[in-house]
């Protein structure tokens, strides 16, 4: 009876007593867990295409990194031709900003910061306006279904 007393409260106590870098890589899984269950749920995320019905700039980038995970890099091109750039870049920025809070508790390390950065996302957003406007005039195999 003593040592099941002592376990309760252990569990009880564990948010205070257990490493932090061992809690923040918890949070960090149990986050990862909920974005992709939202991910895979039979439910449309996108707002645009389901008040518009027209697809938004990055409309297809979702069932493209799902192609490019089954290692069918054909289909993600035709889904978002960007997303054989975007997946990998967003996917590594994405590790890294994990690992980072996991090991410092910073949530934003000094290097996401810079200039470079900021230019690049810049560059990304207009090259997703410039695709989703050729898109819907037609090119890159016209626009992905909604």
């Amino acid at each position: 009876m003593g040592s099941e007393r002592s376990r309760i409260q252990l569990i009880a106590a564990w948010p205070s007593t257990a490493d932090p870098a061992f809690r923040r890589g918890f949070v960090v899984a149990v986050l990862g867990a909920g974005v992709l269950v939202a991910l895979v749920a039979p439910v449309r995320l996108c707002l645009v295409a389901t008040i518009f019905h027209v697809p938004c700039p990055g409309c297809g980038l979702t069932r493209a990194a799902f192609a490019m995970l089954h290692g069918d890099f054909a289909r993600a091109f035709a889904l978002h031709p960007l997303s054989i750039v975007l997946v990998p870049a967003v996917a590594a920025v994405l590790a890294t900003q994990a690992v980072h809070y996991v090991r410092t508790g910073s949530a934003w390390p000094g290097a996401l910061r810079s200039r470079a950065l900021e230019g690049a996302t810049a560059v990304a957003a207009l090259l997703l306006v410039a695709v989703w406007i050729a898109r819907l005039c037609g090119c890159f195999g016209g626009p992905v279904p909604v």
